[in-house]
C-alpha cells in the first residue's frame, strides 16, 4: 500500500461523515466547510506566512496559545518559539557558529 493510498479514506456523507469528524476532533458539531483556494500557493515558506499573516494576526494567534489554559500547547509554542530563536543546536558558548565543510578531500588511500 503506497503512502497516499493509506492516507484516503472512504467519502462519508450524512450523519456517518459528521460522526467520524467530530471523533477526529473531538467536537459535537460538524466540520465548517473550507472552499479551494482561488490563487496558486506562494512560492516560498516565507512568502507563505505572509500570506497567511495577511489573513490572521499571526502574532496575536501566538500569544493567545501561548496563554493557553492547556499546558502542553503552552509548552509546545514555547518550544517552538526557542527553536525559531535559537535553531535546534545551539551555538557554543564562545559565540562562534559550528564550523561546517562541505568540500573537504578525503584520505589518501593507497591503490590496492
Amino acid at each position: 500500500m503506497t503512502a497516499t493510498a493509506a492516507s484516503r479514506s472512504p467519502k462519508k456523507s450524512g450523519k456517518g461523515a459528521r460522526q467520524a469528524s467530530s471523533e477526529v476532533t473531538g467536537a459535537a458539531k460538524p466540520l465548517r466547510r473550507i472552499p479551494p483556494g482561488r490563487e496558486p500557493l506562494p512560492v516560498d515558506g516565507e512568502a507563505f506566512v505572509d500570506a497567511v499573516h495577511a489573513k490572521v494576526d499571526l502574532v496575536r494567534l501566538e500569544v493567545a496559545l501561548l496563554r493557553s489554559k492547556d499546558a502542553k500547547i503552552r509548552q509546545r509554542e514555547l518550544a517552538y518559539l526557542r527553536e525559531l530563536r535559537y535553531g535546534k543546536r545551539a551555538e557554543p558558548a564562545d559565540g562562534e557558529p559550528t564550523q561546517i565543510i562541505f568540500d573537504m578531500p578525503g584520505p589518501e588511500r593507497e591503490n590496492q
